[in-house]
């Protein structure tokens, strides 16, 4: 969750990012996680719902400090109701991520290739026809 600068979303909301993998957060970041039947999953969504306007403060600079987080208010079931949650919701989110992931290769592809076809670079005739047998047309 963002500390100071760019904390809340023009929908008031905090500007949150889910984390996967390694990262290098700095010092104007609250780095957040889920702990006993709480997964981050759980908070990141949770939070991404709030309204944090209440909760910060500075006018230069908007900021929301820790105090202030923590006392956002947050809903607490059951512990089978978030065990459900986790079950439900993890796979889904994976697999959100991998296809965030495919879509910048995609992109990057695309970045790489598209200048070359528009030069001349690549010749796209001499390119194997994959519609003929069926096998990569997205006419058919």
């Amino acid at each position: 969750m963002a500390e100071d600068g760019s904390v809340i979303t023009p929908e008031r909301t905090p500007v949150l990012q889910l984390v996967n993998e390694k990262f290098w957060p700095n010092n104007h970041t609250h780095v957040l996680r889920g702990r006993a039947h709480f997964s981050t999953h759980f908070l990141y969504l949770g939070l991404s719902e709030v309204d944090i306007s209440p909760y910060i403060t500075g006018a230069a600079q908007p900021k929301i400090t820790q105090e202030n987080m923590n006392r956002i208010p947050f809903f607490s079931g059951p512990q089978s109701l978030h065990e459900d949650f986790n079950q439900r919701v993890e796979p889904i989110i994976r697999q959100s991520q991998l296809l965030q992931r495919q879509i910048q290769n995609l992109r990057s592809t695309r970045d790489l290739l598209l200048p070359r076809l528009l030069s001349g670079q690549i010749d796209v005739e001499a390119l194997p026809d994959l519609s003929a047998e069926g096998q990569g047309s997205c006419l058919n």
